[in-house]
């Protein structure tokens, strides 16, 4: 019960809304029946003038009920013919990259074309003269033009990218520094998700450099630091009669397992280069997978990981 009584508690700020709105509610009720209320006073007048026209609703919608008719169906039927034409799409073409991203891009071009086209007719079915407003849309243009000139920028950008095929859906790229998936291409901004599960927008007009990592296989790399005598011509022919054996144990391995040497020695350890190639988005996995299997092959014959030393000379 305790627990009722305190979730039922309102905060001050939550009160003072409340009173807001329930004088506001009063204050438009008074005002849509102020010449019943006042009688026919310059009072009830002004009321029901300023806001008791704006507020009756009922009137408002029985006055210009057939424009509302009109303006909810060109809206319904927008939606509808929009939602159809890209369910078209998706299953005239094959899936893939590229066609995803270029059903992005038409998506986006027919939903503003949508958008417009509504807002148009909207507008004359409340009999607003689209003549008059096509001829002035010339100035309108050039001033919307003065005013958006990022956004035609972030829409020729988007053109480009996609016609230039300098990425596409589900290409693992790196933008300012940030790696992930291209999750959509759109008219103005490009989503990428990384491996946290962040997605980073960016309008397509700032996008200056990008690193393509999807054209070729990633190359990964694992070292390990052994005991400075191992014997390493006793390692790599080891190696080379398992090496067959252990790329079977790595399911993300594009090719070849490499053996690449000696990349470093110090006074206690000499360190070992493992190496392989695969597909981008399974780098990750494949790096687990490769230190995996060179801690098998190392125990299998043997071989000794190098334990840290700490020096201390003393003069």
């Amino acid at each position: 019960m305790e627990k009722e009584k305190k979730k039922l508690k309102l905060t001050k700020q939550q009160i003072t809304w409340i009173v807001v709105a329930a004088v506001f509610v009063v204050i438009l009720i008074i005002s849509i029946f102020a010449t019943k209320i006042f009688g026919d006073t310059k009072f009830a007048r002004f009321l029901d003038a300023n806001i008791g026209q704006v507020a009756n609703l009922y009137k408002i919608i029985k006055d210009n009920a057939g424009a509302i008719f009109k303006s909810i169906t060109y809206i319904i039927l927008a939606v509808l013919l929009v939602k159809l034409i890209n369910v078209i799409l998706k299953f005239s073409f094959k899936k893939s990259s590229k066609t995803r991203t270029i059903i992005n891009l038409i998506s986006s071009t027919i939903k503003y074309a949508a958008l417009i086209v509504t807002l148009w007719l909207v507008l004359k079915s409340f009999g607003v003269d689209t003549t008059t407003l096509l001829a002035s849309a010339g100035v309108i243009v050039l001033i919307v033009g003065l005013g958006a000139q990022s956004l035609i920028e972030d829409v020729i950008a988007g053109l480009s990218i996609v016609f230039e095929n300098e990425y596409e859906v589900d290409d693992i790229v790196i933008i300012d520094n940030f790696r992930g998936s291209i999750i959509d291409i759109g008219l103005r901004t490009t989503k990428i998700l990384d491996l946290s599960g962040n997605i980073k927008i960016v309008n397509n007009s700032d996008i200056r450099n990008v690193i393509n990592m999807s054209r070729g296989l990633a190359y990964v790399i694992v070292e390990g630091d052994y005991e400075y005598d191992t014997d390493i011509a006793h390692l790599e022919k080891c190696f080379n009669e398992d090496k067959l054996e252990l790329a079977k144990m790595i399911p993300e391995i594009q090719g070849e397992l490499y053996f690449n040497g000696v990349t470093n020695v110090t006074g206690y350890s000499v360190r070992l280069r493992y190496s392989l190639y695969c597909n981008e988005d399974l780098k990750f996995p494949a790096e687990r997978s490769l230190k995996k299997v060179m801690k098998i092959f190392s125990d299998k014959h043997g071989f000794k990981f190098a334990k840290e030393k700490i020096i201390v000379e003393t003069k």
